[in-house]
């Protein structure tokens, strides 16, 4: 027959099968869950930088405090007129440790200087002292890795306080 197509079906693409379009929607979910993955993972590993050799000492008062989930807890700490933000935890660890500041109190924070990806300056915590419970509290170990690494109800590092000295 000339001039009749005829369609030969590919067995590398079984189009007419229905398990074929269940097996493509779940290539296709799986493929957008691993491109969200890494951002998840890159969002905390960016407030687990910290460069000694940034670090500064601020002391000023605490007017801002940002709790959201997913994310560490962030105040806001006045010095002279300028406010800066500082990185300590997640709000888990805070919770477990105890680690009181309230509004308005005197702090001593230090901390590694950091530009965050959209270009925002923050400080990543180490230390923070509230001279208004004159209690010292701890976010990074000796090796200046974050504490709440340990998990929660983990045993502190041997040396290494947990988070609080009372």
């Amino acid at each position: 027959m000339v001039g009749k197509l005829t369609h030969t079906p590919n067995p590398w693409f079984p189009s007419s099968s229905p398990l074929w379009g269940v097996i493509l929607k779940v290539i296709i979910i799986l493929f957008f869950s691993f491109l969200k993955v890494p951002g998840i993972f890159a969002q905390e590993e960016i407030f687990e930088r910290y460069d000694p050799n940034t670090e500064i000492t601020l002391q000023g008062k605490v007017v801002e405090i940002w709790i959201t989930p997913r994310r560490p807890v962030i105040i806001g700490v006045k010095k002279q007129e300028k406010v800066y933000q500082v990185v300590l935890a997640p709000k888990w660890f805070i919770i477990e440790n105890h680690i009181e500041v309230d509004y308005q109190d005197e702090v001593i924070i230090k901390g590694s200087k950091f530009f965050a990806p959209d270009g925002s300056f923050l400080i990543l915590a180490k230390t923070l002292e509230n001279l208004r419970t004159k209690k010292k509290f701890f976010f990074r170990d000796e090796f200046l890795r974050p504490c709440w690494r340990r998990g929660p109800s983990a045993p502190a590092r041997k040396g290494m306080p947990k988070g609080r000295i009372p």
